[in-house]
């Protein structure tokens, strides 16, 4: 009879202790991975990745908990966009066929928070296309607005109204804004290759001038459009040196008509889950929320996010592309022991 050999290489020992001892600093002392730590996660064997499970999964729950977080969008003002990013669907340079609109009426953004507490979202996030909405009649009738949201009660207003003023952000902020988004895209040294009608700065901007004036913060990106290994290492430290509250991470969706169509390879579904351990590795205590591209590239993966590090999800369909239906991830939440 053949007997199985069940013991690893020695190799493959040592990294996977590694990878625990490096997790259990984490918790004990709250800060993120170092530069050689997070460039050893990002490296670690796909056959073997439930090593970084192991440690991504016990620092989520240390800083996060067991419960995961579950927000929804709504997009109220869609497409006609000045903006050259070469990613997104909503810019008016591109013939990409998106839903155009102008701003909805408080009537359906109230129907939209009483859909997002039906679906368990504790949050609703009302995003508008452009540069920014900061300014106008359009984003007086968006204060209305997010007040009207605020005294129902049923979830939390958020809002991505692009690049505002500081002076925007407080009034939001009066209004009863909890949250603002912004994401900054990509790594600094890519974003010039990704967005072309304005700078990384302007993204960093309003994130710190959100944090000024009191509000939390919510900014991340998308992954999978062209970035090296590299630049993902450096957007995690990016975004660790920004501490938002929440990093919302996407995986890159191919859209028919913009710029990028065609020309990334997609990101295959053990990389995205090593990605995700990376960010948790470096940013321990943010509020890690995986978006768009997850039922598209994890497809029968999905519930391995968790383990993977990630403490959130969004839920239901995203600005442009559809979700997953909210039954079957809520049910996957009560199969884990998640919801």
């Amino acid at each position: 009879m053949t007997t199985l050999n069940l013991e690893l290489p020695s190799v493959i020992a040592a990294d996977a202790m590694r990878v625990l001892s490096i997790a259990r600093r984490i918790v004990l002392t709250g800060e993120g991975a170092e530069r050689d730590e997070a460039e050893f996660i990002a490296g670690y064997p796909l056959e073997y990745l439930t090593d970084v499970f192991a440690g991504a999964n016990r620092i989520r729950i240390h800083f996060r908990g067991e419960e995961i977080h579950r927000c929804r969008i709504a997009n109220v003002k869609s497409g006609k966009c000045e903006e050259r990013c070469d990613f997104c669907r909503q810019s008016a340079h591109f013939n990409a066929d998106s839903p155009e609109y102008p701003l909805v009426d408080e009537a359906t953004i109230l129907r939209e928070a009483e859909q997002a507490e039906k679906d368990t979202a504790a949050e609703l996030g009302l995003v508008a296309s452009g540069y920014g909405l900061g300014d106008g009649p359009d984003f007086e009738k968006l204060l209305e607005s997010v007040t009207a949201v605020k005294n129902q009660g049923k979830v939390n207003p958020h809002a991505s109204l692009g690049i505002i003023p500081e002076s925007s952000l407080r009034r939001l902020k009066d209004a009863g804004l909890e949250m603002y988004h912004h994401n900054l895209e990509t790594a600094r040294r890519h974003h010039p290759s990704i967005v072309h009608s304005h700078t990384y700065d302007e993204e960093v901007s309003v994130i710190r001038a959100a944090k000024k004036v009191g509000l939390k913060t919510c900014s991340g990106g998308i992954l999978g459009m062209g970035e090296t290994e590299e630049d993902r290492i450096d957007f995690a430290y990016e975004l660790a040196d920004l501490a938002p509250d929440t990093i919302p991470l996407n995986f890159y969706v191919d859209v028919h008509g913009t710029p990028l169509f065609g020309k990334v390879t997609p990101m295959e579904p053990r990389e995205i889950l090593r990605v995700i351990s990376l960010y948790r590795f470096v940013n321990p205590r943010a509020d890690i929320l995986i978006a768009a591209g997850r039922a598209q590239h994890l497809r029968d993966l999905q519930s391995m996010i968790f383990f993977a590090g990630a403490s959130g999800m969004m839920i239901g369909d995203f600005l442009t592309t559809p979700g997953r239906t909210v039954s079957d991830d809520v049910l996957m939440l009560r199969d884990l022991g998640m919801a």
